[in-house]
């Protein structure tokens, strides 16, 4: 089933996504699926060009994990112009994105992490995964087939 959504609501839905904490690779996913959904939709019915595409991805994203993900953007890809109008593309930023949250995983394996007074990285991100709407995923891989390769 086809997502059809208006502008000012995915203008709405990048507001509050940006607001939200976005700290584990599941809640990147969804974020990534939601998107894609809406904003594939608007691209094929030409409301949104590609360079908006791809630059309203980056700016969807909360600003510490924007901050975050520039730096490791730049050294991967240090000749991208970030002076011009050229944004880093969603495959750039998911390559990055994808490596930047599976670093840490190896500490999910070490059970013993809160009698030394260290939090796992999850206990507090189960509730928030459940924030992101898995329903609208069904146009990422029809953009991505299209624009991302």
């Amino acid at each position: 089933m086809e997502t059809h959504i208006q502008l000012p609501d995915f203008i709405t839905f990048l507001s509050e996504q940006v607001k939200k904490s976005m700290s584990n690779l599941s809640q990147w996913k969804k974020y990534s699926r939601k998107y894609m959904s809406q904003a594939g939709f608007l691209h094929r019915n030409k409301q949104l060009e590609d360079v908006e595409m791809h630059a309203y991805f980056w700016y969807g994203l909360p600003e510490d994990l924007r901050n975050s993900l520039e730096i490791k953007l730049q050294t991967k890809y240090p000749t991208h112009d970030t002076t011009s109008k050229t944004p880093w593309t969603i495959t750039q930023i998911q390559n990055i994105a994808e490596v930047y949250f599976q670093h840490n995983t190896y500490s999910d394996k070490l059970y013993h992490l809160p009698t030394l007074g260290i939090r796992r990285r999850y206990d507090d991100e189960e509730d928030e995964d459940e924030e992101y709407d898995e329903d609208e995923d069904e146009d990422e891989d029809d953009y991505e087939e299209e624009h991302c390769t």
